[in-house]
């Protein structure tokens, strides 16, 4: 597949799946499994971060992957009103195709092609950023902080994940290979597990077949795979893990029927419900689990989505 066709692109970004959930965040969610009112934030969002106190949501801009500029990162408050559209980056700096987020020390760290950019939260100003593009990474999707100094990032075009010390941005590559291990998306970290969203192949299958599955990784077994689910769902995106279970978000299809399916942590799917996303991509959950923050990224819109019945 091709990840620079605009149409193909717009299922294969992935999503941020974040470790840990903001502590003390109260985000205006609807009582109910009915969406607030959409949030516009223009051209194609792609992740959301949730903070403890505002919410991040990167957008590619007008798309395809390309080295043009005009990716940015929209403020939104707890209260699901915009207070920013452009609010990253500041005027003479500049991201492309922004996708995955992780905040670590007041630093939020972004996908951005081939280079994690770095930006400080207090002054919006920009860092020296970590350069992969010597591994042929193209596509840099998904981040998450793990342990402190790591934060992993997946390389969906090369289906490679990479592990990187801040500290040094010193990198080595985790995954890459094995029966079980297939093209990467997002990314969630819990238990001091990495936990993988993955595809067999990085759009929607032809024959409508089972596509995507997730697999747990332990570091401190050099990051062998230490379990797999079955295979499910048709385009499998953003992960996160809420205390006892798994949620993944899925594509589904081009049209605004998007898939939310819930995992116990022994990996059994538990419950598959829709979700009127189109264009159910990376996604991110408030303290209590209770309120669901995605782009709808062809709609150029976020939801904030009750998880309640």
């Amino acid at each position: 597949m091709n990840i620079f066709n605009t149409a193909i692109l717009s299922i294969s970004l992935c999503s941020v799946a974040h470790t840990g959930l903001a502590h003390g965040a109260q985000l205006a969610c609807p009582p109910t499994d009915k969406a607030a009112k959409p949030i516009e934030v223009g051209g194609q969002p792609e992740s959301v971060l949730v903070n403890e106190e505002f919410v991040l949501a990167s957008n590619i801009g007008q798309g395809p992957l390309t080295q043009r500029g005009d990716g940015y990162v929209s403020l939104i408050g707890l209260d699901g009103k915009l207070k920013e559209k452009k609010w990253l980056p500041l005027k003479g700096d500049s991201l492309d195709s922004p996708t995955g987020m992780a905040i670590v020390k007041n630093q939020v760290y972004i996908a951005d092609i081939n280079r994690i950019a770095v930006f400080d939260l207090k002054s919006r100003k920009s860092l020296p950023s970590i350069d992969l593009s010597s591994t042929g990474a193209s596509f840099l999707n998904d981040i998450v902080a793990a342990d402190f100094p790591f934060i992993y990032v997946s390389a969906t075009n090369i289906k490679k994940v990479f592990r990187i010390d801040i500290t040094t941005n010193q990198y080595e590559e985790v995954l890459g290979t094995g029966p079980d291990f297939k093209v990467p998306n997002g990314l969630a970290w819990y238990d001091k597990k990495l936990y993988v969203a993955q595809n067999k192949v990085h759009s929607l299958p032809t024959d409508s077949k089972p596509n995507g599955s997730v697999i747990v990784v332990d570091p401190d077994n050099r990051h062998r795979i230490v379990a797999k689910s079955e295979d499910f769902g048709q385009f499998i995106d953003g992960i996160a893990v809420d205390r006892s279970e798994i949620i993944v978000s899925d594509w589904n299809s081009f049209t605004n029927d998007g898939v939310l399916h819930s995992l116990s942590l022994k990996l059994t799917i538990k419950a598959s419900k829709t979700v009127k996303s189109n264009g159910f991509a990376d996604f991110d959950l408030s303290s209590d689990g209770s309120c669901l923050v995605t782009p709808d990224l062809l709609g150029g819109r976020i939801l904030f989505l009750s998880r309640n019945p």
